[in-house]
């Protein structure tokens, strides 16, 4: 969202007083009239830039942000699809040509789905069916590769298990120095993750009190402003995509009621100020469960694709929770940590470094690794769809699973654990087809 251009509220850009002089880049580089960046066009752009960087004796740092498009860049098989290198034909270019040589990724969803589950059911069991980018992207692989993107997905997990291990055999026979670079790993580059994390209480306070300061700075405006731009171009005949981009960004969404309403001049003061506040805490309400959401891939996706390309030792965690010792709990050891990377000496283990890295780190471990399964199942009781086998088994454990079973009458409940069950055939079925 910060790429793109002006809106510096909603999309919550660093201000130019607080950047110190450091060249931030990619910011405000992408017009609402552009279309929307994909990943493969930010790692593609991000390259470029990192090899400026580095021409010039400088260290690249990466600011998160969304964390999918970070481990895009810096894991070597992060995404299947092929990134065009610096000099070569753009992603969009090579999306068209895809397009147009086979004109099945153009067409509906459901179609292409069914196409998929032909060709590789394997991989189209991972997907929800109406999730359009990994089912189109899935079936491109077939087409372009002639083979099915989970034959692809089993290899290169192996093939990183088997990095791993040579790793661990190349560790033990050296001094053990942990300043090894991208080489024999799954990693772009040699790389080491911050992670500056926060106690869940603390957090959700700072992220309502944003909200607050947001709306003061200037974010109803700017919600204002796209909905100008939106409206605008309806009437030219040029309608924007609102499902994507800018457009679902938080924030906007949240307080469309709202500015809808002040256009229209549809409501009276009393009930537009009353739906004011109503937007401004769904806002509150959705950065809350955003920052969930962000907590929870780094913990478990972002983490297990370290631990996958043997780089499980440049995973830091630091505890911003107290912001009267921010210097001793994150500026110091990420320095002292920082130091030692750079000159290739050893570095503490990464749970020794707090109560809190020690809470929120998993035990990264090959032997007790557990390969994540990718497989979209819906609990018709919760209403709710997982996307991994150990979201599921969470949720079938969860209270909320239980009440809502509880409520249902005894065929209902009857029914709903036959469900579960075929999920679980399911998934052997799914994982006996990718061993094939």
């Amino acid at each position: 969202m910060q790429m793109y251009e002006g809106l510096p509220i909603i999309t919550n850009k660093i201000p130019e007083n607080e950047r110190n002089s450091i060249p931030h880049h990619l910011l405000g580089t992408v017009s609402l009239a552009n279309e929307p960046w994909t990943v493969p066009k930010f790692v593609h752009e991000s390259q470029r830039i990192i090899q400026e960087i580095r021409s010039r004796g400088r260290l690249p740092i990466l600011v998160g942000g969304s964390h999918y498009y970070t481990q895009a860049l810096l894991l070597k098989d992060s995404l299947v699809a092929r990134v065009p290198e610096v000099g070569q034909h753009s992603e969009d270019e090579m999306e068209a040509r895809n397009h147009q040589t086979w004109p099945i990724l153009s067409a509906a969803t459901p179609d292409i789905y069914a196409k998929l589950l032909e060709v590789d059911p394997a991989i189209a069991k991972r997907w929800h069916p109406n999730d359009r980018r990994h089912v189109q992207r899935s079936l491109e692989i077939w087409l372009q590769t002639g083979r099915r993107a989970s034959d692809i997905y089993e290899e290169q997990y192996q093939q990183r298990v088997s990095q791993q291990e040579n790793a661990a055999h190349q560790e033990g026979l050296t001094s053990g120095s942990s300043g090894d670079g991208a080489a024999g790993t799954g990693m772009r580059y040699s790389t080491l993750i911050l992670w500056v994390e926060t106690e869940d209480d603390v957090l959700r306070q700072r992220l309502d009190g944003r909200v607050d300061v947001m709306v003061k700075d200037g974010m109803i405006e700017e919600g204002l402003y796209l909905d100008h731009f939106e409206t605008e171009q309806d009437a030219e005949g040029r309608p924007v995509d609102t499902g994507k981009g800018i457009w679902i960004s938080i924030g906007y969404k949240e307080l469309k009621p709202y500015v809808k309403a002040m256009r229209t001049g549809d409501l009276d003061q009393a009930n537009l100020d009353s739906l004011r506040e109503i937007c401004i805490e769904d806002t509150k309400v959705a950065t809350r469960q955003y920052a969930r959401r962000q907590k929870r891939w780094i913990r478990i996706r972002l983490a297990n694709s370290f631990e996958e390309a043997g780089a499980t030792k440049h995973f830091f965690v630091l505890d911003s929770t107290d912001l009267e010792h921010w210097r001793s709990n994150v500026t110091i050891p990420s320095q002292s940590i920082l130091q030692d990377f750079l000159k290739g000496e050893s570095l503490p283990d990464p749970r020794s470094l707090s109560e809190m890295a020690h809470k929120v780190l998993p035990t990264f471990s090959l032997k007790g690794s557990r390969h994540q399964t990718f497989l979209a199942r819906t609990c018709k009781v919760c209403d709710k769809t997982t996307t991994t086998d150990r979201e599921w088994e969470r949720h079938l454990a969860s209270q909320r699973h239980a009440k809502a079973l509880y409520g249902k009458s005894k065929r209902e409940r009857g029914e709903a654990r036959r469900q579960e069950q075929r999920s679980v055939e399911q998934q052997d079925l799914v994982d006996t087809l990718v061993k094939d």
